[in-house]
C-alpha cells in the first residue's frame, strides 16, 4: 500500500469509526502523477447528521471569540 489510509469519520475532534451499511469511499488521486492514488478513506451516511450538529456547534463557539 503506497497511499495514505484515512482513519474515517472527523466529528468533533474525534476520529470515529465508521458503522452502517451505507459506508462510502472517498480517495484522493495526484493529478501531476499519473493520477495515483495519494489518500483513501471510509465514511458512513449515518453520521451526517451528527458531523452536521456538531460543526453548528462548534460555529457558535467561534463566532462568539473576539478578534483580540
Amino acid at each position: 500500500m503506497s497511499y495514505k489510509k484515512g482513519l474515517g469519520n472527523y466529528i468533533n475532534g474525534a476520529f470515529l469509526g465508521v458503522k452502517g451499511p451505507n459506508l462510502c469511499e472517498l480517495n484522493s488521486e495526484n493529478p501531476a502523477d499519473n493520477y495515483k492514488l495519494i489518500y483513501k478513506t471510509k465514511y458512513d451516511l449515518l453520521s451526517i447528521n451528527q458531523a452536521v450538529d456538531s460543526a453548528n456547534q462548534a460555529l457558535a463557539e467561534w463566532r462568539a471569540l473576539s478578534l483580540d
